[in-house]
């Protein structure tokens, strides 16, 4: 009976201790992760009204620890060319390719990789093989004081940080972004108005990790990745966004462990005092 009680006892303990393990590595991966965040057509995808156009900035944080920022420009031409024909038509088509093929060639000569295809432009900014990368790229040490607050939730098993800023879109006068926005401007058949502007905030962690108030979070099977979604237009683009991160509040899962550990120790400890009684008895 004694080696029953001792191998239950040492199975629970090894789980318990493997559990804590568990929750202390998850908080530190999530220390460790942060809120550095700088995130077609119809409401099913996030958009409030269908756009004919779509500015969109990816900020993707890919499974194998590797960051990429690029931006994207698509026009929807079946949409733009709807119910016209002959000239008008034609001239809405060639304006497209027109803009977006010369902004094309414009990036690749600046020594962006570039590519355009059918209403679609992709200009890869940055890529770096880690954050750690990309924060070193952009002079930045750990040590700074980036001003940034983080607001904590606490949870009996779980704590939640969130985070607020605004995305790129906030201050684009001068920028990359908005000289790509006015040349779309100039294609036949757009208006400002007609334009949406995306932010995507990428990364490998589910919603179970980090959520957000995006309008619409979904997985992209390609990169395996989720995707927080922020849709905005020329009228929003100080819309602010949030980003949330639930982590193990470790005090609870030590205490839990202690508590799960303790329960068979203490039945562990009574049975021998009980049977030392016993035989202690016995001799009398």
């Amino acid at each position: 009976m004694k080696k029953f009680f001792l191998a239950i006892t040492l199975l629970l303990v090894t789980a318990v201790i493997g559990a804590g393990a568990f929750a202390a590595t998850e908080h530190r991966v999530n220390e460790r992760y942060g809120f550095y965040a700088e995130a077609q057509g119809g409401t099913a995808d996030g958009l409030e009204r269908v756009y004919l156009a779509e500015i969109t900035f990816n900020n993707l944080n890919l499974p194998d620890g590797s960051v990429v920022r690029a931006l994207q420009v698509y026009v929807d031409k079946e949409k733009l060319i709807q119910g016209l024909t002959g000239f008008e038509r034609d001239i809405r088509t060639i304006s497209v390719d027109a803009v977006l093929g010369a902004l094309q060639t414009e990036f690749s000569e600046k020594g962006y990789q570039a590519t355009y295809e059918d209403g679609f432009l992709e200009i890869t900014l940055q890529k770096y093989d880690s954050l750690t990368d990309l924060y070193l790229s952009d002079g930045r040490t750990g040590y700074e004081n980036g001003g940034r607050e983080v607001a904590l939730d606490w949870g009996f098993w779980y704590n939640t940080y969130s985070y607020s800023d605004l995305t790129v879109f906030s201050d684009i006068k001068d920028t990359i972004i908005e000289s790509i926005a006015l040349e779309v401007e100039n294609i036949e058949g757009i208006n400002p108005e007609d334009i949406a502007f995306i932010y995507n905030y990428g990364t490998h962690y589910s919603k179970r990790t980090i959520d957000s108030d995006a309008d619409k979070i979904y997985y992209y099977n390609k990169l395996g990745i989720q995707v927080h979604k922020f849709v905005m237009d020329e009228t929003t683009l100080n819309r602010e966004y949030t980003i949330y991160q639930h982590a193990p509040n470790v005090v609870t899962w030590y205490l839990l462990a202690m508590l799960i550990v303790a329960i068979p120790a203490a039945a562990f400890t009574l049975y021998a005092y009980k049977k030392k009684k016993e035989a202690d008895g016995g001799k009398e």
